[in-house]
């Protein structure tokens, strides 16, 4: 009877070891930048900052989220914006934060938005104006 009891713990203890080091499940977020020609996006030069609204999507739910530049911006870029484009779109997952980046009218400039909870993942793809990536939510069995 002590033998089967002493089995029976070690092979609870085995499950329980193996369900601490499983890895972590992944989910898909896809990011958009704000983007200059949708007047919905605000992107707009307020004097100090440019700013205006992206959207995240998550497991198919769509969340507004507000992108602000970082950098002092130049004197050369104008309040209307409608014609500069989007150029690229990075991540970087040590802070968590999506930039994206925009040219037009010969100046050019970058807006950020920081992810809640969004270190540590990993581009699947990407355009000048949406990044797609992947992010370790949780463990599985």
């Amino acid at each position: 009877m002590k033998k089967v009891f002493i089995f029976a713990l070690s092979l609870s203890a085995l499950a329980f070891t193996s369900s601490i080091f499983a890895g972590p499940s992944n989910i898909e977020i896809n990011i958009q930048c704000p983007l200059p020609e949708d007047p919905t996006s605000g992107l707009g030069n307020f004097g100090d900052f440019i700013g205006g609204y992206g959207i995240e999507n998550i497991q198919k739910q769509n969340k507004t989220i507000y992108f602000k530049s970082v950098k002092p911006i130049s004197d050369q870029i104008p309040s209307d914006l409608k014609k500069y484009h989007n150029t690229n779109v990075n991540y970087d997952s040590v802070k968590g934060e999506v930039t994206c980046q925009y040219t037009g009218n010969g100046s050019d400039f970058t807006v950020m938005y920081t992810m809640q909870n969004g270190k540590g993942g990993f581009v699947i793809n990407q355009t000048p104006a949406i990044i797609y990536l992947q992010l370790p939510v949780g463990f599985v069995k």
